[in-house]
């Protein structure tokens, strides 16, 4: 290609994408070559038969399914699954689905770190050099951030009310009626001011508290996520399911998969 693109249905790009360009299309993506040093938005599937080559500017956002021969130094949010069908090698990739890298001979993963929200599947993890890889599932980014901020909104929210509780006092709460009656008329509208902020402060809490609620739902939904290590995982590999870590001091060449049990992850050999 030889200049930007934006394009409003399907793109099929014949030879390589190169040179800082920015690929924009509603429509699915087929690119025959490579994309090199490029940004993409693809609104539907991203498929690339050469590999994606990317660097620190460079980024790609795929509203449906992507598929590549190889990513190196790729940024890369994909809206469901990520099909390579050989390396993936010092990238930073976020999967709404799951991640596959699993060629028998090929598939491998090493540097970076890779989110496949709902599972990975990989031949080879990390290098025998100690190259520290991270894989991640069962962690929805977005949510993570939602879930803090909430906290975060929630203890604001019981300081407030807290606050209000004692600016009013405890003879309010013992007989709000007969406390308002005693008060003197140039108090009134002050301490009705403070009433309503306390009962807007007390609903907040409760709609901060069900929102958290209903996302922490979803996150122990998302424990089901495995990862599976068909071939080789080697030293300095670290593999998160939920919050659960497991670090890698030493290589295992036995096929398993990952998964989610209560205090620590479980290591389930395959055949």
């Amino acid at each position: 290609t030889i200049g930007n693109l934006y394009v409003d249905g399907h793109l099929h790009v014949k030879g390589d994408i190169f040179g800082g360009l920015e690929v924009k299309a509603k429509g699915n993506i087929n690119i025959d070559g490579n994309i090199e040093e490029s940004s993409i938005w693809s609104g539907r599937d991203l498929i690339v038969k050469g590999g994606i080559i990317g660097n620190e500017k460079s980024t790609i956002n795929v509203g449906g399914n992507c598929s590549a021969g190889f990513i190196r130094n790729g940024h890369i949010k994909c809206e469901k699954d990520i099909t390579v069908s050989e390396s993936v090698m010092h990238s930073n990739i976020i999967a709404q689905g799951q991640v596959f890298v699993n060629n028998e001979k090929r598939g491998k993963i090493v540097g970076g770190k890779i989110y496949g929200l709902k599972g990975i599947d990989v031949s080879y993890v990390g290098s025998n050099n100690g190259i520290k890889t991270g894989l991640i599932v069962g962690v929805n980014m977005g949510h993570e951030e939602e879930i803090k901020a909430l906290n975060k909104r929630s203890q604001d929210m019981d300081k407030a009310i807290l606050n209000y509780k004692n600016l009013l006092g405890d003879r309010y709460f013992r007989n709000p009626k007969e406390f308002l009656s005693q008060l003197p008329k140039h108090k009134i509208p002050l301490t009705k001011e403070i009433i309503e902020k306390l009962k807007n402060s007390l609903n907040e809490k409760i709609n901060v508290e069900k929102k958290k609620q209903s996302l922490l739902v979803v996150k122990d939904s998302l424990k089901r996520a495995s990862i599976i290590v068909r071939k080789c995982c080697y030293e300095g590999v670290v593999i998160q399911i939920s919050d659960l870590f497991k670090h890698f001091d030493i290589e295992s060449t036995t096929p398993t998969k990952y998964t989610f049990n209560e205090n620590a992850i479980a290591i389930n050999p395959i055949d």
